[in-house]
């Protein structure tokens, strides 16, 4: 073969170079990114309706992500614990979740032990809805991974690797046969070992705040972003941290966390991040809005065999005590409670089960739904006193005193900080505003230690007269289940 001239070699090199540059990724500046995170959405679809300044919530997360995506190139991860135990109910929420998230165009979604206990067979359903890849290095099925043990994601000029692990005692329940979870150590280790030379390397940690830090500690410096899910209520913070670069991201959808990631000419990059409050003034993303719709407008025909209410239970409406307690009666006609069927008619959450267990009870006699009342609270009372006052009203051995005794640790399972966000620091003015005989004392102290007035209206108490209160209660009662 004859040698070729300098001027050949010349043009072949030159040729060469401009097909280098020419090769997608084999010369691409990188340019910064985002990074969304959610951890710990628990089914939690849209925002509770019972109490002003409400976060969170599906829609508004579309809205918010759409505003950030139109400043940059945002890679989107839903995190672990995506909805809670299984059963119906909780796969109808899965389904809408992922709808939503497919909708948003989503990249990837973590799974943790919340999902490895819906089964693999539940789980591949979910995954039947949509082309975003499921990830998780050490949720198996059968011995073998359920899940990819990563994915490469190529953004804005990066090549972003994304695996996770969970830690196996977080599940503090059974999984079902066939799935488990596998060491935690062992399985990051042989993700990071194929991804060394990718530009962004991300891990995602499921466990509880001693676990994950002890990670974090092992893992620093080898990776470049930790994306976290740690739900332990006093340790865990909502803070981004530089050492390792971490964002931790957990109360129920109520927080989006975001991350930029600005790249090092060297190699690396400078992460900082924050979560950001879902607030009520992000307006609702109408194509979301319509997948949660959908899911309220299918409990119904599915309500007979999720409901959670013993059938056979005994139901005494508030007019059983009306005789005997007239201004008890009165009390609780004038009070929220009786209205808590309507606020569920009304926002269209009649058969919703995460809202019905602080708003409902069952009334097997007429196969209707209620709201709660008189027995919901004084727990002591029994079907016993109620109808030996009617033989001999002048004979009624009393009950065991009200477990309740206006206690802010009974009106908590209700009247929680994610639920009812004013309760905790004015709690004593609603108990005030329900007084209607006992012991207040409880209340009353605590309102010194709030330094609160007891007797002022509680912050968002809506005035009724008692005609307005009384048609209320009546409708609540007499409004059947077809209402909806």
């Amino acid at each position: 073969m004859p040698e070729l001239s300098m001027k050949t070699k010349l043009l072949l090199l030159a040729a060469l170079a401009v097909f280098l540059i020419s090769c997608p990724g084999s010369n691409t500046p990188r340019e910064g990114f985002s990074v969304a995170w959610n951890y710990d959405t628990s089914g939690y679809l849209e925002v509770c309706g019972c109490s002003a300044h409400q976060l969170g919530g599906l829609p508004r997360r579309a809205s918010k992500l759409e505003a950030l995506e139109s400043a940059g190139p945002v890679l989107k991860i839903e995190g672990a614990h995506f909805f809670e135990e299984a059963g119906t109910f909780q796969m109808m929420k899965g389904k809408s979740i992922i709808e939503a998230l497919d909708r948003m165009d989503y990249d990837a979604i973590v799974i943790g032990v919340r999902e490895a206990q819906q089964g693999a067979s539940e789980l591949d359903s979910l995954r039947e809805l949509t082309d975003i890849p499921f990830i998780s290095a050490n949720v198996m099925s059968e011995g073998k991974l359920y899940a990819s043990e990563l994915e490469t994601f190529s953004i804005a000029g990066n090549q972003v690797v994304v695996t996770a692990v969970s830690q196996p005692e977080f599940a503090s329940f059974e999984l079902p046969e066939g799935m488990s979870v596998s060491d935690p150590d062992a399985a990051l280790d042989a993700a990071l070992k194929k991804v060394a030379k990718a530009d962004c390397r991300i891990v995602c940690l499921e466990g509880d705040n001693l676990w994950v830090q002890s990670m974090l500690k092992q893992y620093a410096g080898r990776a470049d972003l930790f994306l976290t899910g740690d739900r332990d209520d006093v340790a865990a913070s909502l803070e981004f941290g530089n050492t390792p670069p971490v964002l931790n991201n957990w109360k129920l959808g109520r927080y989006l966390g975001f991350i930029s990631m600005d790249p090092l000419e060297q190699g690396g990059y400078i992460a900082s991040g924050i979560n950001l409050p879902l607030e009520e003034d992000i307006a609702d993303n109408e194509a979301v809005l319509a997948i949660l719709e959908e899911f309220k407008g299918g409990l119904k025909d599915v309500f007979s065999e999720i409901m959670p209410f013993d059938k056979d239970a005994i139901y005494m409406p508030p007019e059983y005590c009306m005789p005997c307690h007239q201004d008890e009666y009165d009390s609780y006609i004038n009070s929220g409670h009786s209205r808590a069927r309507i606020t569920l008619e009304n926002d269209n959450q009649l058969y919703n089960l995460d809202c019905i267990k602080c708003h409902i009870v069952y009334d097997p006699g007429e196969n209707e739904l209620r709201p709660i009342n008189c027995i919901s609270c004084h727990t002591n009372i029994t079907d016993m006193h109620v109808y030996d006052a009617m033989d001999d009203p002048d004979n009624v051995p009393r009950p065991d005193p009200p477990v309740t005794s206006y206690s802010y640790d009974f009106c908590v399972k209700c009247h929680d900080e994610f639920n009812s966000t004013p309760f905790r620091q004015h709690w004593p003015q609603y108990v005030n505003r329900i007084f209607h005989g006992g012991d207040m004392s409880n209340a009353e102290k605590a309102a010194v230690l709030l330094g609160i007035d007891i007797t002022a209206e509680p912050p968002g108490h809506e005035m009724h007269t008692d005609a307005e209160a009384a048609g209320a209660g009546e409708a609540d009662q007499a409004t059947g289940s077809d209402a909806h």
